[in-house]
């Protein structure tokens, strides 16, 4: 499973890289690292459902929190952050995956085992109702996707529009070379992101889909006989 970012691992300090640009992992510009916070793990962290740090960082809306974890690198000018939508899509597709392989663990444990009848059952319980809460967060977290997606559609439709009136303003001398070569980059550039990004969604959205398909039911009956048998 993935779990804290790469740059977190080579020892990420927030308070080197205040004011530098903050990216998303498409190349695009997300603002600006203007602060950091920590929470408590003991206290504040679990209530208020916070990581248990942040970079605060000023966008163009005002000022949101980015988990550290979704720190990818960061160098002498920028700081590269994973895209939150994508980042959820994998997590959640990993976790579940990963928890699946641990239930067919246990049930081969089952007649081996020295472990005692009942510590079994309870970890099997435990597991499966994890898995069971994760497969039914899946319909959501793909309803959030899709509304990424449908506006990196709408935003793939407004670039290509801008980049054929980029061509014919310069056919028609509107504009002059210069200019067309400086904001026809811009736009092929932001229509190269939302491609990747767009691609990238889609191929998760549609692994979850199937993971949802073939898994919202698998262990809902073990769940309810190994709770009324208890």
């Amino acid at each position: 499973m993935s779990g804290a970012g790469d740059a977190l691992k080579e020892g990420f300090n927030p308070s080197k890289h205040l004011g530098k640009l903050v990216k998303d992992e498409y190349g695009r510009i997300i603002g600006r690292v203007a602060g950091f916070a920590n929470y408590l793990p003991e206290s504040e962290a679990p209530s208020r459902s916070k990581p248990t740090a942040t970079l605060i960082v000023e966008t163009s809306y005002g000022f949101e929190e980015y988990d550290l974890s979704r720190v990818v690198t960061a160098n002498e000018n920028f700081v590269v952050v994973r895209s939150e939508i994508k980042a959820e899509l994998v997590e959640t597709r990993e976790k579940i995956l990963w928890l699946y392989t641990r239930i067919q663990a246990l049930e081969s444990e089952t007649d081996s085992s020295s472990v005692e009848e009942p510590v079994l059952t309870a970890a099997h319980i435990q597991h499966k109702s994890r898995f069971n809460q994760l497969v039914s967060y899946i319909r959501p977290l793909l309803e959030q996707a899709q509304r990424r997606v449908d506006k990196l559609r709408l935003e793939i439709e407004i670039l290509e529009r801008g980049l054929v009136e980029l061509n014919i303003a310069k056919s028609t001398g509107e504009i002059k070379h210069d200019e067309f070569e400086k904001w026809s980059k811009i736009l092929k550039d932001g229509l190269t992101a939302a491609h990747v990004e767009l691609s990238d969604l889609e191929a998760e959205m549609k692994v979850l889909s199937k993971i949802e398909l073939e898994y919202r039911n698998v262990f809902k009956v073990e769940i309810l006989s190994g709770e009324s048998g208890g």
